[in-house]
């Protein structure tokens, strides 16, 4: 049985989503498992599939996967209102890597984002780098199989993915290799007082999770095991993070409060929990643990295919659960409703 992504306007229970603002008026939505449309599918089939949506007034976007070939997949995202479609895309990344279509956030207006998967580098003008070059990572980095994160800008009235304002999202193992982050949660935090405009990306990353500088983080809590709740804050041109926590990771034991600080500083509270932290002298700081856990790393999914991987196995993976609850009032007047 498919599972169905919810929405709803209370917020999330789940342990990642801390401390949210009260003023964040947007919405979001993860798929549970991977949601299959094509992209002939009509509104009431896409609603079937159990694919992640979200609806202001009588638009809704949803997002997915679509089997591309035998081997491979690619995400694919669709827009209707009053039941007629407005768009359909499915080639934000046609190589032979599979990506999927995993979460997307939006509060109504031109603020669209969406949270994907890949498996693997993908060549010039077929993948996501084309829309990746500025951000805070600009590729999927060394190295093959693992599933990274990748969060893009979209243009809502087209579904185009906009040039410049995308990033990656991975972990690293001790030998340099890009290993495993999958979404779990996505919140904007938009049109508060005294309080740059910023995205919370939410995620699982595996050995071992990136600081604000890229450089990788020190588990300093043995007994939280992998995946690892992790939590980084961009700006909304994805070019920069502004906070990067993981649990048991960097001294973290939950994340930092994402309020509205009193005096107009930074964001997050006024500091940067990671920032300005020696980044290990260049040393592995976690030299000799194994980097991948010894689990099953895809979990009885699909088998990833098409991609060429680099010859590395892929990495430990849970799939994402269903994100219950995110979001507050809506603005102006803004009205909900559910298909």
């Amino acid at each position: 049985m498919k599972h169905l992504a919810t929405v709803t306007l209370i917020a999330s229970t789940l342990s990642v989503l801390h401390a949210l603002p009260s003023d964040a008026f947007s919405l979001s939505a993860i798929n549970s498992s991977p949601a299959q449309f094509g992209l002939g599918a009509t509104e009431s089939e896409i609603i079937a599939s159990g694919a992640a949506a979200i609806t202001f007034g009588d638009t809704t976007i949803y997002i997915g996967t679509r089997q591309a070939s035998a081997n491979n997949q690619d995400p694919i995202l669709a827009s209707f209102t009053n039941g007629v479609r407005n768009w359909v895309r499915a080639d934000y990344d046609t190589s032979p890597a599979d990506a999927r279509g995993i979460g997307i956030v939006w509060d109504g207006t031109d603020n669209l984002y969406a949270a994907f998967t890949i498996d693997g580098g993908t060549p010039s003008g077929q993948g996501f780098t084309r829309f990746t070059q500025g951000g805070w990572l600009s590729s999927y980095g060394p190295g093959g199989g693992a599933p990274a994160s990748v969060l893009l800008k979209l243009d809502p009235t087209t579904g185009d993915g906009i040039p410049g304002i995308g990033t990656y999202i991975r972990s690293q193992t001790s030998n340099g290799q890009t290993n495993t982050v999958r979404p779990t949660g996505l919140e904007l935090l938009t049109g508060l007082e005294m309080m740059n405009d910023s995205i919370a990306f939410f995620g699982n990353s595996f050995f071992s999770p990136l600081r604000v500088d890229r450089t990788r983080m020190t588990q300093t809590d043995t007994s939280v095991s992998s995946p690892f709740d992790y939590r980084v804050v961009f700006n909304l041109d994805l070019t920069q993070a502004l906070s990067a926590e993981a649990i048991g990771w960097d001294g973290v034991t939950a994340f930092s409060d994402l309020g509205i600080p009193d005096d107009g500083e930074d964001p997050i509270d006024g500091e940067d929990p990671i920032d300005g932290e020696d980044p290990i002298d260049g040393e592995d700081p976690i030299d000799g643990e194994d980097p991948i856990d010894g689990e099953d790393p895809i979990d009885g999914e699909d088998p990833i295919g098409g991609g060429d991987h680099g010859g590395m196995d892929p990495q430990p993976v849970p799939e994402p659960g269903t994100l219950l609850g995110i979001g507050a009032l809506l603005v102006g007047g803004a009205m909900l409703k559910r298909r």
